[in-house]
């Protein structure tokens, strides 16, 4: 007897192949049949004429820490994520090394599959990390503060040849030209040409996310305490004021105060810049150095500094995929910050706006570029595709209600579309709802 039957679905296997409409059989947490199956038992069956079934989705870009405080990972789970690539520390608060890390997340039994790149500049922590299972390549940010072309230039410079690696967040920032993007993603076909095995992400929003302090120019990161440190001091204001003004001063309502780290501030969510300024009876500028000081730096923003076209034409490269950029979070909350929409919809919005709506890719191939892409260059084996006897990962959904529900005034909210979320051979996700299952693995590498 078969564990689990999908009836009749329409099968996107993850290889970018026309969908087929036939049955699936699953057994324990693998996929054993994939054929008619209507005289054959189970104990559970799923009808999914009309529905598509697709690998579960991959997210590269996470925190893999996050899970330790939500393992239902409600906001993933539901848009039909069933790994997540996350960023962690070597250590950290709770794990002394990177194997401590994983022995606290299997207690913590996660939702979904999990895995691990750790940040360090420490070339001896990040192969001890290796050898406890942390994922095989490097990953880094772009230096947003110099010129797009010249950062991916340099990115570009300090991969090594014998290693994978992966840039997040693959798209210029307030560009002066359209030609931008395609020269970086021309500077990176060139590359991978040459043997280096060069991929990216980006999440499909026009906003970005990120501390409100990260938005001063040439505040990187070794001098942002110094920066905040002084912002009592005249000349350091003026100084910065005057900064802040050559940069954004034609786009100060594009920035909008998403979070911060005081409740007595909490009025200023979801007002942009200009409008706090207004409120404040300040210039800009000052008005934002000023709430940066009343908050100790805990400023979070989103800034609409995206050109969708420019995403468009990212996710159109071969070597492009879809992430959240975002760690798990619950839906619901007392918290008065609001989160980007992307933690938790980028998935259906990829699906929405850019596959049904403006038609950057087919079906078939979006759903290529969030499995078997993916899974392929991150080293997970038998992960990303529906084949026999691959690990039983699916997401059903209507292909013409999958759609993002999360704003940036409302971000807390599931997607519409999802009929069925299957993680290691259990349902997790059952109309739209969570199950409460938790069968997620810890995914090492060598081994995952």
């Amino acid at each position: 007897m078969l564990d689990l039957i999908l009836d009749s679905p329409t099968i996107l296997d993850g290889t970018g192949a026309p969908g087929f409409v036939t049955d699936i059989g699953v057994v324990g947490n693998r996929i054993a049949l994939i054929a008619n199956l209507s005289d054959r038992e189970a104990r559970m069956r799923l009808a999914c004429k009309g529905l598509i079934v697709a690998p579960g989705f991959i997210d590269p870009s996470g925190r893999t820490d996050a899970w330790l405080a939500q393992p239902r990972g409600e906001n993933k789970l539901l848009q039909g994520v069933t790994t997540e690539i996350g960023r962690v520390p070597f250590r950290g608060p709770h794990w002394d090394d990177v194997d401590g890390l994983f022995r606290a997340l299997e207690s913590a039994r996660p939702c979904a599959h999990l895995a691990c790149i750790v940040e360090s500049g420490d070339a001896a922590l990040v192969r001890n990390a290796r050898d406890q299972g942390a994922l095989d390549l490097t990953l880094r940010d772009i230096d947003r503060d110099a010129p797009f072309i010249q950062a991916v230039a340099s990115e570009i410079e300090r991969v090594p040849m014998s290693q994978s690696h992966h840039i997040p967040s693959f798209v210029p920032e307030r560009a002066r030209s359209r030609l931008i993007v395609h020269d970086a993603l021309a500077a990176i076909d060139r590359a991978r040409e040459h043997g280096l095995d060069l991929h990216v992400d980006v999440a499909p929003y026009r906003a970005t996310w990120r501390r409100l302090l990260d938005l001063i120019p040439g505040a990187s990161r070794g001098t942002r305490d110094t920066l905040l440190a002084h912002l009592d001091e005249v000349d350091t204001v003026a100084a910065l004021a005057l900064a802040l003004r050559l940069r954004y001063d034609d786009h100060w309502k594009e920035i909008t105060i998403s979070g911060v780290g005081d409740e007595r501030l909490s009025a200023a969510c979801g007002m942009t810049i200009e409008d706090f300024a207004s409120a404040r009876r300040h210039s800009p500028a000052l008005a934002m150095l000023t709430l940066l000081r009343e908050a100790h730096g805990n400023v979070d923003a989103f800034d609409f500094a995206v050109d969708e076209d420019d995403v468009a034409t990212v996710l159109s490269a071969d070597f492009a995929c879809v992430a959240t950029h975002a760690p798990v979070m619950s839906l619901r909350s007392d918290d008065w910050s609001l989160p980007h929409p992307r933690a938790f919809g980028a998935f259906p919005r990829f699906f929405n706006r850019f596959v049904r709506q403006r038609r950057v890719l087919s079906i078939e191939e979006a759903v290529r570029r969030v499995t078997s892409s993916p899974a392929a260059w991150f080293g997970l084996r038998e992960r990303g595709r529906i084949a026999p006897h691959w690990y039983a990962d699916m997401v059903i959904f209507d292909e013409s209600a999958f759609a993002d529900r999360a704003t940036y005034r409302q971000p807390r909210a599931h997607p519409d579309g999802i009929a069925w979320v299957i993680v290691d051979g259990e349902v997790v996700v059952r109309d739209g709802m969570h199950s409460g299952a938790r069968p997620g693995r810890i995914l090492r590498h060598g081994i995952c």
